[in-house]
């Protein structure tokens, strides 16, 4: 099971202030279905993931939801973001 520590939150700029639901990305990251959430919340797990050892792209997408190919196009605009 994959948790969302504080130190995630923090180092993802992830807030609740920002409309990101921390539950449903509790659980996108933790496997649990139904997939919870809406895109924020997809996006917040899946950049949360990124950085963990041994997170391919396919294994992320498959735990948030998405295409594997929407990832790339998530990270360019997180590069972007920093």
């Amino acid at each position: 099971m994959t948790t969302l520590t504080e130190s995630d939150v923090s180092s993802a700029a992830v807030t609740a202030r920002d409309g990101v639901d921390l539950v449903a990305v509790r659980r996108l990251m933790s496997g649990e279905h139904p997939k919870p959430g809406g895109h924020r919340e997809r996006r917040a797990a899946a950049r949360l993931l990124d950085g963990r050892p041994g997170m391919s792209a396919g294994a992320i997408a498959a735990l948030v939801g998405v295409s594997e190919r929407t990832l790339p196009r998530w990270r360019q605009t997180w590069e972007a973001e920093q």
